[in-house]
């Protein structure tokens, strides 16, 4: 009879164990948490937690009530994550300024882009029209970009219209950040490793801006601009249009 309680208790924590990294590594939910490049670990450790299952049928353990409770722990936090989870709270807390935005947007294995004056660079548009033979510069509006892309390559967009998928938070103390009355922001997290290192990408919103519930995700489109504040510059967009819109099937950026 102890061994069959063991052999239950044992196999009801490693089973949940492998059931729920298989479910997030064949449905994609790992995603929430990780960047989608370690799919392959999460299905390792599914093979793992099914050994182990395997094993303490075969062979049962003491497994102590308290031990239970601390391998069952994560699991309700994977079940009873979201990705809106992410929202206006851990924003404040993580955004350290445009500034920061835009560094941390530019990707590591290419040249700084202030080693060259804006007058120097020349956007990959530019290069296909002039192979194109063409003359008369774009117009109309942009195809839909992650604010990632935007802030990766700010010059190539400046004086056009983009749309722009995000969160909108408000807060008063934003204005230090983007100058008098500015206090909208939409932004979207950016994933090095996973979630605990996310930190928001962000441009300014400035316009008629509806009211939104929290955590509600919303298409953004409208003018950007670089303006000049103090010895930096804010990313803005002159929103014309701010609607909601359902979530995207990843909440992050990479």
């Amino acid at each position: 009879m102890r061994d069959l309680g063991r052999r239950i208790r044992g196999g009801l924590v490693f089973g949940m164990w492998a059931a729920a990294l298989a479910y997030l590594a064949l449905t994609g939910g790992l995603r929430h948490f990780l960047r989608p490049e370690f799919a392959w670990l999460v299905g390792a450790g599914a093979f793992i937690a099914a050994g182990f299952l395997l094993a303490i049928l075969r062979h049962p353990v003491p497994l102590p009530l308290s031990r239970t409770l601390i391998l069952l722990l994560p699991l309700v936090h994977i079940a009873a994550s979201e990705p809106s989870s992410m929202g206006g709270d851990v924003f404040s807390n993580r955004f350290l300024g445009p500034q920061s935005s835009a560094a941390d947007a530019r990707p590591s294995s290419f040249p700084d882009a202030g080693d060259s004056t804006p007058e120097a660079r020349v956007s990959d548009a530019e290069i296909r029209r002039a192979f194109e033979g063409g003359d008369e510069p774009p117009t109309g509006v942009e195809p839909p970009l992650s604010i990632l892309q935007l802030l990766r390559n700010p010059q190539a967009h400046s004086g056009r219209t983009v749309r722009l998928l995000g969160l909108v938070h408000r807060d008063a103390a934003l204005a230090r950040h983007f100058g008098p009355g500015r206090e909208v922001a939409l932004y979207r997290f950016v994933v090095a490793c996973c979630a605990a290192d996310a930190l928001p990408v962000t441009v300014a919103l400035e316009g008629e801006i509806p009211p939104v519930t929290p955590e509600q995700w919303v298409e953004a489109e409208g003018v950007f601009e670089l303006m000049a504040l103090g010895n930096g510059t804010v990313p803005l967009v002159r929103a014309s249009r701010v609607v909601p819109v359902d979530p995207p099937v990843d909440p992050f950026l990479y």
